[in-house]
């Protein structure tokens, strides 16, 4: 899942990487960045340790908070 939510001053970025089979999983900020044309935004999702890991599904979700700019996001 990717999308954005604009709030008055503010854009929201939220990305999911849906369903995993266990806990643990993280969600890491690659690169964010903006030019004149777009802001630019590239995630990984993080495996969890081994021994952290929970047999319940989990479903990680990051959400930024930004400052609107009225540019476009590209979610790479």
């Amino acid at each position: 899942m990717k999308l954005t939510y604009v709030d008055g001053k503010d854009r929201y970025l939220i990305i999911g990487y849906g369903k995993q089979n266990t806990g643990g999983y993280s969600i890491s900020i690659k690169d964010l960045y903006a030019t004149e044309n777009a802001i630019y935004v590239d995630t990984c999702l993080m495996g969890p340790k081994e021994q952290n890991t929970k047999n319940a599904p989990s479903y990680p979700v990051i959400v930024l908070q930004i400052s609107e700019m009225g540019l476009p996001v590209v979610f790479q």
